[in-house]
């Protein structure tokens, strides 16, 4: 009344239609329905002291909606609003148009935001600049209070079933969900108050009841939002509380298993995807395996792989998934992000992903980005069958430490579909595996590296760099035989692949490459052999395959140069599993085993072979013809016409006792004994012939002893007369002094000349030294037993020697030592 009294307008005509009032109490401001503003201040707080100025302020003419105290930097400012926009008057005299947004309602929050009721539903949120935010709030706005920064707290009218009523309602603008609401009948005012605020009602009695609300904690307000399965408000509250990521992964997961099972499943994946990586992806993986929800697999394997946590197996499951919905977009695009970011999956495994959904352009393009050449060969040979471009990947893509392992991996397919060029290019292998390599430092750092024109032809077709050929000494190549598999099913290539080692010098491994390039030419030999075997018998020339490769082996086995490329022993056991006779009786000629050759005619039951062999080397060695006659006395042998011109050879030879012949014959009871009859009376002839010699040798000598005996008795029993008269060394009479010897000559004494001591005849000692020397080389013989068994296992008749030495008394002396 006051202030309309001042203002002198009549009282009935104008109407207030806001009211406020500062916190100190000491300001307050009445807006009308003309758009006046009344300000009023008093010295003290409250206003029952001395007022110390009021005005009246004219604004535009729309009614003044509502008004607003505020306290800044000291300065007590009043906000306004009418239908035409807020205002601000600063330190209550300036006035300042804020925005250009009419209100009914305003308010001020603890951070300085200005808050507006603009109309029955809209609240809005400015500054200086203009609007920041808006929300929605159904009911008309009684009354707008900002509580604390976050909130805000409005009153409205609500229809019931039983009527109407005044409602609250308390926003959190942040988190956007409402934190409480209620209804009274009539709702007179709420006041904030730090961290509570205070509503004043009116029942319907007019009984008024003044209430107090405090904020619950945080994990009050949790444990709501998860009851009312509000999951998405509380994810917002406890991300603008600063929970940890952990936490909010978990709460995204309640949210995404809540959504799947109400068939929500794009909403569903959304939170899952929040989840990582926090959350294990299989959890999520095996709830969208079904065809029908590949897409949101899709796309929440692909967030694991821009999170970069995927593994292999996530890596193999999202090409798959491309490939079944047909996005080769995608899979183009994710390969190549792929190239870029090697660790964002295993290359591997897409690449065997694409291989085996017949995508072979994509994953040959992905396996050259990546360099793996092993599934670069693998996808032209296997998928692609393109061969060709496959050897030249070998040629000039591959470092040469690696190229021998992969014609090695992968020869056997080669040589099938492009052998000429897989034989070039394992021959161009092995040639520079033994090329001369340089040593470190063998020519001069500015010098050009001297090359034959045949090397850098090899290093050409190669594409060896040059860092590569300063590395060539270090270089561990696989040894020629190890490329001998690929020619498994290609004997032709085989072949000439063997023909071109062996013309090789310096290989690391020759007798493994000699002793495979005569088992090949064997094996082919034998393979003729076999294959015309029945008709071989009815043709009058040699087979021209079979005569072949017997030229081939018998040429390398002749030529000296190749002599210690192989071993001899070994080629032998491979012509006797083959039976390659030729091969064997070169073989055995050479190396000298004639009884293995003549136990290998035995086997094969070549008669004529196996007497012209003892023919030849049976003087010299007795064996052969023994092993020759056990063969043909053999029961089974039917061949009994050879055992005359066996023992007819036999015969001529004297160390071969009748008695072993004897007893050899007499292993086959159907030898007819007329065809031995021969040899037994030629044996028993010469025995007559030899026993008749000895016999009179043996009478001469035992008369020779006896006259010895008589003459040795006479000397001792008898004495000796000498009768002699003349020297025997000058021829003069005798005359003393003189000298006679037991032997019956007789000396002048200074005519005798005697080297020692004692005096012997000068006649007879030549003689006599001789039977001494003789006695005593036989001794020495005696002591040596080695040279006897020289002597007995080289001898003829092999009982004369023995009867010699014990004629010569050699073995008395041993019994003497050893009595």
């Amino acid at each position: 009344e006051m202030c309309i009294r001042d203002s002198g307008k009549p009282g009935q005509a104008y109407q207030p239609t806001s009211f406020a009032v500062n916190l100190h109490a000491n300001a307050a401001a009445i807006g009308m329905n003309d758009g006046t503003l009344y300000t009023i201040r008093s010295r003290g707080n409250g206003f029952e002291g001395e007022v110390k100025d009021s005005q009246v302020i004219m604004d535009a003419k729309a009614p003044i909606n509502s008004c607003f105290f505020s306290t800044l930097d000291n300065q007590l400012h009043v906000f306004l609003t009418t239908r035409n926009g807020t205002y601000c008057y600063q330190n209550m005299q300036a006035k300042k148009p804020l925005v250009q947004v009419a209100a009914v309602h305003i308010d001020v929050n603890s951070a300085g935001s200005l808050f507006l009721a603009t109309d029955p539903t809209t609240i809005v949120q400015c500054n200086q600049v203009g609007k920041v935010n808006s929300w929605t709030i159904e009911g008309e706005k009684l009354l707008m209070r900002c509580f604390k920064k976050d909130y805000i707290i409005v009153t409205y009218i609500q229809k019931t079933e039983s009527g109407v009523q005044t409602a609250f309602s308390v926003f959190d603008l942040v988190n956007t969900y409402l934190a409480i609401s209620g209804g009274f009948t009539s709702i007179l005012n709420v006041v904030p108050a730090g961290d509570s605020f205070f509503l004043i009602s009116m029942n319907q009695r007019g009984e008024k009841q003044l209430l107090k609300f405090d904020e619950r904690d945080n994990n009050y307000k949790l444990e709501t939002f998860f009851k009312k399965t509000s999951y998405d408000v509380a994810l917002r509250f406890a991300k603008n509380q600063g929970y940890e990521p952990a936490l909010l992964a978990e709460i995204s997961r309640m949210h995404g298993d809540h959504l799947y099972s109400k068939g929500d499943f794009a909403g569903a994946i959304k939170n899952y995807k929040l989840t990582v990586p926090h959350i294990e992806p299989s959890y999520v993986i095996r709830k969208f395996l079904d065809v029908s929800q590949m897409e949101f697999l899709i796309e929440y394997l692909e967030h694991i792989h821009d999170s970069k946590i995927a593994e292999k197996p996530h890596t193999a499951l999202l090409l798959n998934c491309y490939v079944k919905q047909k996005a080769i977009t995608k899979l183009e695009k994710f390969l190549d992000k792929s190239s870029v970011d090697s660790e964002l999956f295993d290359t591997e495994t897409a690449i065997t992903v694409c291989r085996e959904l017949t995508y072979k352009d994509l994953a040959l393009k992905l396996a050259k980005t990546c360099k793996n050449n092993d599934q670069v060969l693998k996808i032209y040979i296997e998928d692609k069958k393109e061969f060709r471009p496959a050897i030249d990947f070998i040629k000039n893509d591959v470092e040469l430490s690696a190229k021998s392992e992969y014609v090695k991996q992968f020869g056997q397919t080669l040589i099938k579909y492009e052998p000429e060029r897989t034989l070039e290019l394992i021959q161009k292998l092995v040639s520079i595996s033994i090329m001369k390599k340089p040593t470190q430092r063998s020519y001069a750092p500015d010098q050009p590296r001297v090359l034959s024109a045949e090397d850098r032809d090899l290093l050409g077709y190669l594409n060896v760099k040059d860092v590569e050929l300063d590395q060539l000494a270090d270089i561990i190549f696989p040894k020629p035989d190890e490329f001998l598999p690929i020619f498994m099913n290609s004997n032709d290539y085989l072949e000439r692949f063997l023909t071109f080692l062996k013309n090789l010098k310096n290989l690391p491994n020759d007798k493994v490459i000699f002793h495979r390039m005569f088992e090949f030419y064997l094996q082919q030999y034998h393979k003729a052999f076999v294959a015309k075997q029945a008709t071989l018998m009815y043709q009058k020339t040699a087979d021209p395959e079979m005569a072949k490769y017997e030229k081939l082996i018998i040429d390398v086995l002749r030529e000296p140069m190749y002599d210690e490329r192989y071993d001899k022993n070994h080629c032998l056991i491979l012509f006797k599993m083959y039976n390659f006779q030729p091969g064997i009786t070169f073989l055995c000629e050479k190396m000298q085993m004639r009884e293995e050759l003549l136990s290998y005619y035995i086997e094969i039951n070549d008669h004529v072979k196996v007497l012209d062999l003892c023919r030849r080397y049976g003087e010299t060695e007795n064996n052969l013809w023994i092993q020759a006659l056990k063969y043909f006395c053999k029961p089974e042998n039917k061949d009994k016409n050879k055992i005359p011109d066996v023992l007819e050879y036999i015969s001529k030879i004297e160390a071969l006792s009748p008695l072993v012949i004897l007893n050899i014959l007499s292993r086959n009871q159907n030898i007819p004994y007329g065809l031995i009859k021969t040899y037994f009376l030629k044996k028993l002839q010469e025995e007559r012939t030899f026993i008749e010699k000895d016999g009179e040798k043996a009478k001469e000598n035992m008369e020779k002893a006896k006259a010895s005996r008589a003459e040795y008795k006479k000397l001792k029993t008898q004495a000796k007369v000498f009768q002699t008269n003349r020297c025997a060394e000058c021829d003069f009479q005798l005359t003393l002094p003189s000298i006679h010897f037991m032997c019956g000559h007789s000396f002048h004494e200074n005519c005798l000349i005697s080297e020692g001591r004692e005096k012997e005849c000068s006649k007879c000692k030549f003689d006599n030294n001789e039977i001494l020397d003789r006695k005593k080389q036989f001794e020495a013989e005696a002591d040596n037993s080695r040279m006897f068994f020289e002597k007995l296992s080289t001898a003829k008749n092999k009982f004369d020697l023995v009867a010699e030495y014990l004629g010569r008394g050699l073995f008395n002396h041993r019994k003497e030592e050893n009595p």
